[in-house]
């Protein structure tokens, strides 16, 4: 967990696009539709239920 008390999954080269526009991922979570999804800031706020184990986590560039 990192220092904001939020689980953060390591990615390796780029962040994957975002599942529903474009944009670079930020989160890997589920969404208010029971699936799970890459989203960037703007998609997380709208379907995503939030940060933690069984709902969602933070992506971030390198190695832990």
């Amino acid at each position: 967990m990192n220092k904001e008390g939020t689980e953060c999954a390591y990615v390796d080269g780029e962040l994957p696009k975002c599942s529903f526009c474009e944009d670079r991922a930020k989160y890997d979570g589920k969404t208010i539709y029971g699936s799970w999804a890459y989203m960037c800031e703007k998609h997380f706020k709208e379907y995503g239920v939030g940060l933690g184990v069984g709902r969602g986590q933070r992506l971030r560039l390198g190695e832990r």
